[in-house]
């Protein structure tokens, strides 16, 4: 299978091309899905674009009044062994935890796991309960919207044209709070 290969160091190159070629790129985050689907062809794209070389989108941070911010490239493996996930957010741990195997988890990235919008998502459940937001970055500007309108059906998601999910944001937790996740 043939198709063109696109690796931007700019978020706003990636969208650039994003937007030029809508409906014809497929988005390369961690590849744990999109590899497996071209390599069986169940994919046929134009175009693949790899987000790995543009910086700060693997970020993740914590502040106890601003909650965490989890950057889309951030991987599911981060994300399970990050303090502040493991002392504040215990649901994200254990899902985390329930995604394929630790070498899966290594590559799988956050917002790769979210825009498949698949129903078997590990991560979409406890970001839906803890009230966490989609901050999507587009040709439009940035914009932000709660994870709940971000799905909009198996595989759909409210991401426009040429707009690329670029962080999570979670909220802090209320005191005295707690959850757990059981798949």
């Amino acid at each position: 299978m043939r198709f063109d290969y696109f690796e931007p160091i700019t978020l706003e190159k990636a969208v650039q091309l994003l937007d030029a070629h809508w409906g014809e790129v497929k988005v390369l985050a961690g590849g744990t899905d999109l590899l497996p689907r071209l390599k069986q062809r169940a994919l046929r794209p134009q175009y693949v674009m790899n987000l790995k070389r543009i910086p700060g989108l693997d970020g993740l941070s914590y502040h106890p009044r601003r909650g965490l911010a989890v950057g889309a490239l951030a991987t599911v493996r981060a994300l399970e062994t990050f303090p502040a996930v493991k002392e504040h957010y215990r649901p994200l741990v254990e899902a985390a935890g329930l995604l394929g195997s630790v070498q899966v988890r290594h590559l799988a990235t956050v917002g790769g796991n979210l825009c498949n919008a698949a129903p078997s998502a590990e991560l979409a459940p406890p970001l839906l309960a803890l009230s966490a937001r989609a901050r999507l970055v587009g040709p439009q500007g940035e914009r932000t919207l709660p994870l709940a309108e971000f799905f909009l059906g198996p595989g759909e998601t409210a991401l426009g044209r040429g707009e690329l999910l670029v962080e999570v944001l979670v909220p802090p937790l209320s005191p005295r709070s707690g959850g757990a996740y059981l798949k």
